[in-house]
């Protein structure tokens, strides 16, 4: 009860700080301490997170492509002071990691959040849904095939089929 009386009040104190990492830890504090989805301090956390939502989704695009300019601002400096070809291998490794950066998910979906954030979002949750959509299929996949295989091997153990029975 105490450890219950604790983390509402974390939460609680979260909520009113608008501090988004720590709503979603006493939200998940409280979800692991048995406290229902429907409770009025969970609902006021999801409330709170729905308000902070566009806020913080901004500033970790804005912070994502920050970093990330940075990291490309140091790489291209140290590539330029690699003159000559014995630093051939160093320069080609450091366009490589160029590349990977320029081309991560993270950044890509950064830049986009900041141009049309509607957009990304949209973009964003049509992953997620052919995600989901990959998962299920392949849990069904897996179900079907252990369902063959059982069939199979009734099949063999029927037939007396040593082979069968131990592929």
């Amino acid at each position: 009860k105490s450890r219950r009386d604790a983390s509402r009040a974390s939460l609680l104190s979260a909520i009113e700080r608008c501090d988004w990492d720590a709503i979603q830890m006493g939200h998940k504090n409280m979800l692991e301490l048995g406290v229902p989805e429907n409770a009025v301090i969970m609902r006021e956390a999801a409330a709170k997170l729905d308000e902070l939502r566009e806020v913080h989704e901004h500033e970790e695009a804005e912070r994502i492509v920050k970093e990330t300019e940075a990291k490309l601002a140091d790489l291209s400096r140290r590539e330029g002071m690699l003159v000559g070809a014995a630093h051939k291998k160093e320069r080609s490794a450091i366009g490589k990691e160029v590349m990977l950066l320029r081309g991560s998910d993270d950044f890509i979906s950064a830049k986009q959040f900041l141009r049309d954030p509607t957009k990304e979002r949209q973009r964003r949750a049509d992953r997620a849904h052919e995600i989901e959509e990959r998962a299920l299929r392949e849990r069904q996949r897996r179900e079907q095939r252990y369902i063959d295989i059982k069939d199979e091997l009734c099949i063999a153990l029927e037939r007396r089929d040593e082979d069968a029975v131990q592929a």
